[in-house]
């Protein structure tokens, strides 16, 4: 261990630098990631995905209203590619 060890021990504010750096790096590569080709949308202007999730549940209700999604007569399937969506 000691001099060997591949982890940084690190206290103060050298500490909340690294942590800062590590989290920076982390979100811009889980945005790298989360690309998909052909997806027009720039990645910068995204909502985050409890945001999309609201807009999407807004839809639901807004396409189907509240008391067809509440009658428990079936399952609504959607499937969704870029801009396309078939509801079934």
């Amino acid at each position: 261990m000691g001099d060997k060890c591949s982890y940084i021990h690190a206290t103060g504010d050298t500490f909340m630098s690294i942590k800062k750096q590590w989290i920076d790096e982390r979100v811009q590569s889980r945005r790298t990631h989360s690309v998909i080709e052909g997806d027009p949308f720039d990645i910068h202007d995204k909502a985050n995905k409890t945001h999309r999730a609201e807009i999407f549940a807004k839809w639901l209700v807004d396409t189907f209203t509240q008391p067809r999604l509440n009658a428990g007569a079936g399952v609504t399937l959607i499937t969704a590619l870029f801009k396309y969506i078939h509801i079934q």
